[in-house]
């Protein structure tokens, strides 16, 4: 099997599961679901524990179409969210020339 990397994965102490981030910096497209079924199908299958509920994925993108998303994850079957984001640009912080901010909307 060829090695997969997924930009964030961590353990949520609450809801007992692996949680995935897939990070874009444009719009959603209705591949990233895709993409985002299948590392869930990978952490279910080589790293959840038998103890663990099943792994939750969350696309968080610049931009979204809300029917895109909907359609995109209609029959998924796994815990998928989508997000934008609002990337805030500011100048003259501390020793950097640009510092960026995400925030969530």
């Amino acid at each position: 099997m060829k090695e997969s990397k997924v930009d964030i994965l961590f353990f949520h102490r609450g809801l007992h599961c692996l949680v995935v981030m897939d990070l874009k910096i444009g719009e959603f497209r209705p591949e990233y679901a895709g993409k985002m079924n299948y590392y869930l199908s990978l952490l279910d299958r080589l790293e959840r524990r038998e103890d663990e509920n099943r792994s939750i994925g969350i696309i968080l993108c610049a931009e979204k179409d809300n029917l895109e998303v909907k359609l995109a994850l209609e029959d998924m079957g796994k815990p998928i969210g989508v997000a934008d984001y609002l990337l805030i640009v500011e100048s003259g912080f501390g020793s950097f020339k640009k510092n960026d901010y995400l925030c969530t909307r």
